[in-house]
């Protein structure tokens, strides 16, 4: 039997399955909050309850454990919690996790997260990045008969959401596809009339959220669960096992989820194969490191790059679609100039010259040429583009239609939403830990940025919530300054990197990208990066730094290189920003270069995603 990775748990997609019906959700009995706190005698446990009915009743102090696994610097966080059942038997109780809108953290079922000293934190990449697993033990060794992690369908998840609406959460709450089974003492499913039972809830919490300083690190989470019966029970093989454990906990009448790409099949049961599983409603996902890949706008060439993990030093491409030469497909004479992927795995671009972005279905990402499944006509040059919250943000250059302005769309092409205030050439966009949103405001050399609060308003015409300026309005020195802003990207921490493109502006300066903290662009004023990276010497050939990626599984910040006569041109490299190591003013090694990958990449640029 294969063991599948940690990676290989979450990834893209639903992969096909050759099964049968599948196991439905039914008769709800509530919601259930249930409470982790550490502090410095180790890990804690409370609970919340607001149940609609008293039927289960969780006791007082459930049993926790915090552990660091032989994966260097992975935390496991588990509790086991104890309740009563208050009525007639329930075959098969289970916990499913959900999103309360409002109050969960970046589209999880986590909320309420705090660090060591009780200090609240927002930061929705690290929720996105709970790892939800099966039970461990202290070593953070799996315990098999603690293996409560249950994942479903999406369509499981949206039957159980519709019968849960509005008894016990609100139309604007989503159920996840994951959640805990509830065991007997006997270690078995079914809980007895006025009988107990347990449930264990444990999750990873990867190595970039616990190295980090103690005030800036998850100690502390509340989660949000449904909790409903089954008629039939559910057996989850989680990263940590192989399939013949899984298996062994089966019978002929289970549903029996293989989470992986890889080739075991199960024995028993009913079998529903997963690629990924939903954690959140946000477009984040743990990547599967077989079929991650980074896909690169090749500007000047018509064409997309393709780059695959394991990733090497100075390799080539290792695609490249709708070469002009061979087809007139997809991109011949557009010029595609950013890419973003949607929380399906499709993958959508910008086609400055045609006015336009497009969506290339995730099945059909290994064809060539691509094949568009939608085109929506945006009015003007379509530079930067980021799928969020089910709408496709896209970036308008001043060249031609419509120019200057940040739109909005959602999937079906409709312009839900507008920005004209202040914009001259946006070029990027990004979004922070709590949703605001970030566009590089290249002519203007600023950044800028509308709070969360306004995104849904259509047309929004008001002035930007926060503004960012050039801090050295000089000709020289201006290393720790923003110059021609364009590529952006908040790293795992919190921070913005902003790439400084230079085009036309200073010939003989260094290209840079420059930092800021979490405090620097919450507060007021004009702050002096609290990083700046020089990527080459000054030269009048000197690169400029276009779209910045923050790498999905260790948190390295990639930028794209344009200007053909650098020697750093149509390079892709990747540089090791964790840990808060670069302050100042700090020349870095490039961790891994890509050689000949584009001859003029796009300044929105780089996106990660997986293959099919």
């Amino acid at each position: 039997m294969k063991r599948i990775s940690l990676v290989a748990a979450l990834a893209f997609g639903l992969v096909a399955c050759p099964n049968t019906a599948e196991v439905k959700p039914s008769n709800v009995l509530g919601v259930v909050q249930l409470k982790f706190s550490e502090n410095g005698s180790g890990l804690q446990a409370q609970f919340a309850t607001v149940l609609p009915d008293s039927r289960i009743t969780f006791n007082a102090s459930p049993t926790c454990v915090t552990a660091i696994d032989a994966i260097p610097n992975t935390r496991y966080m588990k509790c086991t919690y104890t309740f009563t059942n208050n009525g007639a038997a329930i075959p098969n109780l289970m916990l499913y996790a959900y999103n309360q809108n409002g109050q969960s953290i970046g589209g999880t079922a986590i909320k309420n997260m705090t660090n060591f000293a009780f200090g609240a934190l927002n930061n929705m990449q690290t929720a996105q990045r709970f790892l939800p697993t099966h039970g461990t033990n202290s070593s953070g060794v799996t315990v098999t008969n603690e293996a409560d992690l249950a994942l479903f369908t999406s369509q499981q998840a949206s039957d159980l959401d519709a019968t849960a609406t509005p008894s016990v959460i609100t139309a604007a709450d989503t159920v996840l596809e994951y959640g805990f089974i509830a065991r007997n003492t006997s270690n078995t499913r079914a809980i007895a009339a006025n009988g107990t039972g347990s449930v264990t809830v444990a999750y990873k919490i990867l190595d970039s959220d616990i190295t980090k300083a103690v005030n800036a690190t998850p100690y502390g989470f509340t989660l949000n669960f449904v909790l409903a019966s089954e008629d039939t029970a559910r057996v989850t093989r989680s990263a940590e096992e192989t399939t013949a454990t899984a298996d062994a906990r089966a019978t002929a009448t289970d549903e029996v989820m293989l989470v992986g790409l890889d080739s075991d099949n199960s024995t028993v049961g009913t079998t529903v194969r997963r690629g990924n599983i939903k954690i959140g409603t946000a477009p984040t996902y743990l990547l599967d490191t077989s079929k991650l890949s980074l896909w690169v706008p090749n500007f000047l060439s018509d064409t997309v790059k393709r780059l695959d993990a394991p990733f090497a030093t100075a390799a080539a491409a290792n695609a490249t679609f709708d070469v002009p030469t061979v087809d007139a497909g997809l991109f011949a004479g557009s010029t595609p100039n950013s890419i973003t992927f949607d929380p399906a795995g499709n993958m959508w671009v910008a086609r400055p010259v045609q006015s336009s972005i497009v969506k290339i279905n995730k099945a059909d990402l290994g064809t060539t040429p691509l094949v568009i499944a939608q085109t929506i006509n945006v009015g003007g040059g379509a530079v930067g583009i980021k799928y969020a919250n089910d709408r496709i943000w896209v970036a308008l250059d001043p060249f031609g239609g419509v120019t200057n302005r940040l739109r909005a769309y959602n999937t079906a092409g409709t312009l839900v939403a507008e920005f004209t205030n202040g914009l001259n050439f946006p070029a990027n966009i990004a979004f922070d830990a709590t949703g605001n949103l970030w566009v590089s405001n290249a002519n203007n050399n600023n950044v800028v940025m509308y709070a969360k609060s306004r995104l849904a308003n259509n047309p929004d015409n008001a002035a930007p919530d926060r503004i960012i300026s050039n801090t050295n309005t000089g000709t020289t020195g201006l290393q720790n300054s923003l110059r021609y802003p364009e590529g952006l990207a908040f790293d795992w921490q919190g921070n913005l990197w902003v790439a400084n493109n230079i085009e036309g502006q200073v010939s003989t300066e260094a290209p840079t990208i420059v930092k800021y903290t979490p405090a620097q662009i919450t507060a007021t004023g004009n702050p002096t990066p609290n990083a700046t990276l020089i990527l080459e010497a000054a030269s009048a050939t000197s690169g400029q730094p276009g779209g910045l990626a923050i790498d999905p599984l260790d948190g390295g910040l990639w930028v794209n290189y344009q200007i053909a006569s650098s020697v750093l041109a149509g390079q892709v490299r990747k540089y090791n920003i964790s840990g808060g190591a670069f302050t100042g003013i700090s020349t870095p090694a490039a961790l891994v270069t890509y050689s000949n990958v584009t001859t003029y990449p796009g300044n929105g640029g780089l996106a990660f995603g997986n293959r099919p």
